[in-house]
């Protein structure tokens, strides 16, 4: 619950800090010991985030699943977990991918530029904070390693990280997609999927479809199988979840 707190705070200080600063154009954002406050932070043009991807490239078969599906973590969790799902008593407030490749690309589903890329030693890993130059909302790549650095420009399906192992040990990695938004004064997470681009949804739903009916094949735990309804794509159960985790 901490670290969500922590990730939200950190994304609406930088997304008041960029447009206070004309981010991206080249001048030097205030530091970050100024006082801001967010509720005087222009209004964020929300209805304009379409994302082109969903930051993974599922045809090319990026997973590790093991052989022994009883295990952790497949036991617990599936491959793409359910944003707004409870997974041993914490609510899922990012689109998660699970047992990934070591080294598997990570894609920019946004053009847009680079707010923040902020180390995190405990993980052996990065966040990665980027703005959507359309609509100005920020959204965060966690759990990554990139070399992009603050102010970088990104292009929609540039590769923009990889995957690490995860917490520094596991022979497959895990990664994070969230998006935040202010609703009336309350930060609440949104699920990436409602904001693909409608051309576009369709084949990432179908992408999404064989993952989940592949998935199935294998789980061994009821817990961590999709259900009808998740296998044909939505795996929103929930169109926000609280952003403090």
């Amino acid at each position: 619950m901490m670290r969500k707190r922590l990730i939200v705070n950190q994304v609406f200080l930088a997304v008041t800090l960029c447009l206070v600063s004309a981010c991206g154009d080249g001048g030097s954002p205030k530091s970050e010991s100024t006082q801001v406050d967010v509720s005087e932070t222009k209004e964020i043009a929300q209805d304009n985030i379409v994302f082109e991807n969903i930051s993974i490239d599922l045809e090319s078969n990026p997973w590790k699943w093991p052989s022994d599906t009883n295990s952790w973590p497949a036991r617990d969790y599936p491959p793409i977990h359910i944003f707004g799902e409870n997974y041993q008593g914490k609510v899922e407030s990012t689109l998660t991918f699970d047992m990934l490749k070591i080294g598997q690309s990570v894609i920019s589903p946004v053009d847009g530029v680079v707010i923040d890329n902020k180390p995190q030693p405990e993980d052996c890993d990065t966040e990665l904070y980027i703005m959507d130059s359309k609509s100005q909302q920020v959204f965060s790549i966690d759990h990554v390693i990139s070399t992009l650095k603050k102010n970088d420009q990104v292009k929609v399906g540039q590769i923009i990280a990889t995957v690490p192992a995860w917490q520094c040990k596991e022979d497959f990695g895990r990664y994070e997609l969230m998006l935040v938004k202010e609703e009336n004064g309350i930060m609440e997470a949104y699920c990436p999927l409602d904001f693909i681009n409608p051309t576009s949804k369709p084949n990432i739903l179908l992408s999404i479809s064989k993952v989940t009916t592949e998935w199935n094949k294998v789980a061994t735990t009821d817990r961590s199988k999709y259900t009808s309804e998740q296998m044909s794509g939505n795996l929103c159960l929930t169109p926000t979840a609280s952003a403090y985790g």
